[in-house]
């Protein structure tokens, strides 16, 4: 009946931690501990309908989720998945920049900052033609917080490959995106799974055709 309890056991469920690896128990816990209260529960609910993991694709459900967290006291992620469909309107969400940029920001300042919340938040300061030398700040401290904590959780994992795939804050590297890509997924995070396979798949080689079948 204690809600972190609830998305305790649903990110052992999610990371195959001391357990099987069940996405769709780990969803189960983490809907419970949101419905108990606990906003870093609403917030693993809202990554869940935001990429399809363990639910069906859907955006206005994960925004539901992600507001629900990011309401004070706030949870750093929640505040960067809301802020994400405030910048970029995916799902049919109402664009609004001035709440994009309030609730980024609080994300990317906290104590535990969100690498997410940094890098959105500087999207936002570029489309809304601030100043270039905050954006690259903003993207140096997505990208260093997101190494700091690759280590602790395979999601950063990924997160920082996708940061190396796409030249955020680093030089393009596939090679090392697809080094990351693959410890993600031997620390059983589902997307660095799924970005695993993809880069492999394009490489066109028979080796890592293989490879990718493996892990998606």
């Amino acid at each position: 009946g204690f809600s972190d309890a609830c998305n305790g056991i649903g990110f052992m469920y999610y990371t195959s931690n001391g357990v099987r690896w069940d996405i769709t128990q780990a969803v189960t816990y983490f809907t419970k501990s949101c419905e108990l209260g606990s906003l870093s529960g609403c917030a693993n609910v809202g990554e869940m309908y935001r990429y399809g993991i363990g639910k069906k694709l859907d955006h206005k459900v994960a925004f539901e989720h992600y507001s629900k967290s990011c309401t004070p006291p706030t949870v750093e992620s929640g505040c960067s998945g809301m802020g994400h469909y405030l910048l970029t309107g995916e799902g049919g969400i109402a664009v609004d920049l001035k709440k994009a940029e309030m609730v980024l920001r609080t994300s990317c300042e906290a104590e535990y900052s969100s690498p997410s919340a940094c890098e959105e938040l500087a999207k936002v300061i570029e489309q809304t033609k601030g100043s270039p030398g905050e954006v690259a700040r903003l993207r140096t401290k997505a990208f260093t917080r997101a190494t700091e904590l690759a280590g602790e959780n395979p999601s950063y994992t990924w997160l920082l490959g996708t940061y190396y795939r796409d030249g955020m804050a680093t030089p393009k590297s596939p090679q090392k995106a697809v080094e990351l890509f693959t410890k993600g997924c031997d620390g059983f995070d589902p997307m660095s799974c799924i970005a695993a396979g993809r880069a492999l798949r394009e490489t066109g080689k028979k080796d890592d055709a293989d490879k990718a079948r493996v892990y998606l």
